[in-house]
């Protein structure tokens, strides 16, 4: 991953790199990696775990990834929400406040997303 970093910081001189690896990796290597390379202009500014409204109470029990990552994030974007009904969207929050309550959780609208501000 440094190398692929480094090449994309050097090829395209990025103001802000997004990894997104929800549903196959655990943050915590990657957030070590990236601190590894604060020498190199590199700064670990937020894990964001995205949340499936749709399918998570499906796999969260049987996911051991998916348990993990909303564990150790500073933000939970809460996606495809306008998609289920109220009741399984306040069943969807119970089970991740179950994994993590302190952290913010955000619904994102499919339509208009979220402001990075």
């Amino acid at each position: 991953m440094k190398r692929a970093l480094e090449e994309i910081k050097e090829k395209f001189q990025p103001d802000r790199i997004i990894i997104e690896t929800s549903g196959s990796a655990f943050p915590a290597p990657i957030a070590w990696q990236i601190r590894e390379m604060e020498s190199s202009g590199f700064h670990l500014d937020a894990i964001l775990t995205v949340i499936d409204c749709i399918n998570f109470c499906g796999y969260e029990d049987t996911s051991y990834t998916a348990r993990l990552q909303a564990q150790y994030t500073d933000l939970i974007l809460l996606n495809k929400w306008e998609h289920i009904s109220e009741r399984q969207l306040d069943i969807v929050i119970d089970h991740v406040n179950e994994l993590n309550t302190d952290t913010p959780k955000i619904n994102v609208d499919s339509n208009t997303g979220i402001n990075p501000e």
